[in-house]
């Protein structure tokens, strides 16, 4: 995994790795920051391929890849 993540991004990985359902507003709760700082730390773990997205935005989850 980068060593180069923020720390909210970290909790945001850890916070997948428990639960891959969990919504943004609820991955935001659990990481401690805005659903805002959420929706854009995914977008950049997306980006590095660190994350994808399995199914759809209702009933998908999320994949930790660990590359």
């Amino acid at each position: 995994m980068g060593d180069d993540l923020s720390d909210s991004a970290r909790r945001l990985l850890e916070a997948l790795r428990r639960n891959q359902t969990l919504s943004r507003g609820e991955l935001a709760q659990a990481a401690g920051i805005t659903e805002r700082q959420a929706s854009r730390l995914l977008t950049q773990l997306r980006e590095r391929e660190l994350i994808r997205r399995e199914g759809g935005n209702r009933y998908g989850r999320w994949i930790v890849t660990d590359q």
